[in-house]
């Protein structure tokens, strides 16, 4: 219920309830990676970028190949200007991902 309720928070524009609520989805499911992304969606929303980055290496090493989770991941990585493991992060995606 916690991710639903998320979503209608996030409809309302009330990020930071909808980051409490998926806070909570997440410490009930740790291992729920649709929970993190979400999480570290909001998170990066909210340009809480080191947060999100946390969130989102917990998604990738749940669900390595994820092109979502990799892509945000690296997203959150340049923002807080990280870029070499943005492209490292980004050379694995295209590893996994080949034209």
């Amino acid at each position: 219920a916690h991710y639903f309720l998320s979503r209608i928070a996030l409809l309302d524009r009330r990020h930071g309830e909808a980051a409490a609520l998926l806070e909570k989805a997440v410490a009930l499911q740790p291992e729920e990676a649709l929970y993190r992304l979400a999480l570290g969606d909001v998170l990066m929303g909210m340009r809480e970028y080191a947060q999100a980055v946390a969130e989102y290496r917990v998604c990738v090493s749940l669900q390595p190949g994820c092109s979502d989770m990799q892509v945000n991941f690296a997203a959150a990585l340049i923002e807080l200007n990280r870029r070499e493991e943005a492209r490292i992060e980004l050379e694995r995606l295209r590893e996994l991902l080949p034209d």
